[in-house]
C-alpha cells in the first residue's frame, strides 16, 4: 500500500501536541477508559 506511513506508529500521542482539539478529545476518551472519576461521569451525563 503506497499510502501507508511506517512512521505512523512512532508518532507522538495527540495529547503531546499543543493547541490541538484532537488532543482534548483523545484525553477525554482516555479519561473515560482509564480513570472514570465521578467528575468525568457527571460530564458524560450532561
Amino acid at each position: 500500500m503506497p499510502n501507508r506511513r511506517p512512521d505512523k506508529a512512532l508518532a507522538p500521542h495527540p495529547a503531546l501536541l499543543p493547541n490541538s482539539s484532537a488532543a482534548i478529545m483523545s484525553d477525554a476518551m482516555l479519561a473515560h477508559l482509564i480513570r472514570p472519576t465521578p467528575l468525568v461521569l457527571i460530564e458524560a451525563i450532561f
